[in-house]
């Protein structure tokens, strides 16, 4: 008798499968990460695993492996792959997307999951000025430098522009400057003007910048202080500052302003203690606006007659305040009074008869 012979297929509770840990992690720019890979299950044969990046993966980001082998002899050994994220120029965070093919064996239609690196840039996205403070003479003209501090993504435009309440005499060349990625780390300059003006005042001017464009939109850029070194000397000329003033006549001086002032100016004029009554003025205070400031003004000096023969003198002086003037001295002026009365004695007469045995008078006054 013959038994019918029986068929026994095993029912594998294995999956063919690859692992891959982590899938997803950081790696310092200038620095390495690892993942690995291991199969689940002992293969038929060699099963290879290659590596290769998705499209648009960061070009920084490199594996020091592009296939792996596994054979029936060490399929459940960790393989490493080294992951490394090169020095750039830029802020960006890149990316990228590592793939997987696995051929061989039973393998041949498994999927293994894909790694993301991504770069931790130790580059931060900024705007370096130089310098931010400084002094720009009259008539002349100073440069400030430019320069962003990584490679932008794509153009960053800086916006040049003075704030509100900047002296109007100090203006800059250009309203904005252009970095791409390629000329990036060159600087650009802006050059700052102070014009010549009237005034003695050392006007000041902040410069503002904007910054857009790319991964720069959120950067802020230092401003500058321009202070105006002004080569105008707040004073007040007097001439002359000493004369003689005939008895009875009257001589003027003259008072202007050597540089504009930004308020009204006032000269007080006054007679010095100790100078002669006879000498006066004949006014008490001068006003020198921002729009008359350069026209002269006349004070007339008068010496009264007198019956004395003496040349009086008088000092006047002057004070000034307002508009930038408070700490100005000004010259006094020396007024001599040119008398036109002579010392003398007059007598009358100065011969006469007189009878014997009587009397004559004869006068004597002074001059």
């Amino acid at each position: 008798v013959t038994a019918s012979s029986v068929t026994a297929t095993e029912a594998d509770n294995d999956a063919a499968g690859v692992t891959v840990t982590p899938t997803s992690f950081a790696v310092t720019e200038g620095s390495s990460e690892t993942y690995m890979v291991v199969l689940a299950t002992e293969p038929s044969a060699n099963v290879t695993v290659a590596m290769s990046f998705a499209s648009g993966a960061d070009a920084d980001i490199t594996v020091d492996e592009t296939l792996l082998t596994f054979t029936p002899g060490n399929w459940s050994t960790e393989q490493t792959v080294t992951v490394s994220a090169a020095e750039d120029d830029d802020a960006i965070d890149g990316s990228a997307t590592i793939e997987h093919v696995v051929s061989g064996g039973e393998y041949n239609n498994v999927t293994a999951s894909s790694v993301t690196a991504t770069e931790s840039d130790n580059d931060a996205a900024g705007v370096t000025v130089a310098p931010t403070a400084f002094a720009v003479a009259e008539g002349d003209s100073v440069r400030y430098q430019v320069v962003l501090d990584t490679r932008p993504s794509a153009n960053v435009t800086i916006a040049v522009s003075l704030a509100a309440g900047s002296d109007g005499d100090i203006t800059v060349d250009r309203t904005s400057l252009t970095f791409t990625p390629d000329n990036w780390s060159t600087e650009q300059g802006v050059w700052v003007k102070a014009a010549e003006d009237a005034d003695a005042l050392n006007g000041v001017a902040t410069i503002e910048h904007a910054v857009s464009g790319g991964e720069y939109n959120n950067v802020t850029a230092s401003s500058v202080t321009a202070t105006e070194a002004d080569n105008d000397a707040a004073g007040v000329t007097v001439t002359p500052t000493a004369f003689a003033v005939a008895e009875g006549d009257s001589v003027k001086y003259r008072m202007v302003l050597t540089a504009e002032p930004f308020a009204d100016i006032t000269v007080t004029v006054s007679l010095a203690a100790g100078s002669d009554g006879d000498i006066t003025v004949d006014k008490t205070s001068l006003t020198f606006t921002p729009d008359t400031w350069s026209t002269e003004q006349d004070v007339w000096v008068k010496a009264a007659e007198d019956a004395d023969a003496v040349n009086g003198a008088a000092t006047i002086e002057h004070t000034v305040s307002g508009g930038g003037y408070n700490n100005v001295t000004v010259s006094s002026v020396a007024a001599t009074e040119a008398d036109n009365d002579a010392a003398g004695i007059t007598v009358a007469p100065t011969s006469f008869a007189v009878a014997e045995g009587d009397s004559v008078k004869y006068q004597v006054v002074l001059d």
